[in-house]
C-alpha cells in the first residue's frame, strides 16, 4: 500500500465515522454520493 492509498483509507474511515455520528438513523445513497465527493 502506498502513501496515497494509506491516507485515502484513513480519510474514508474518518468520513464514515463522522457520518454515523451525524446521521445515526442512516443516510440515503444520494447523500452518500454528495458526502463522498465533498
Amino acid at each position: 500500500m502506498n502513501k496515497k492509498e494509506y491516507f485515502e483509507k484513513i480519510l474514508d474511515r474518518t468520513a464514515e465515522e463522522l457520518v454515523k455520528e451525524l446521521f445515526p438513523n442512516g443516510i440515503t445513497t444520494q447523500e452518500k454520493i454528495g458526502i463522498r465527493s465533498f
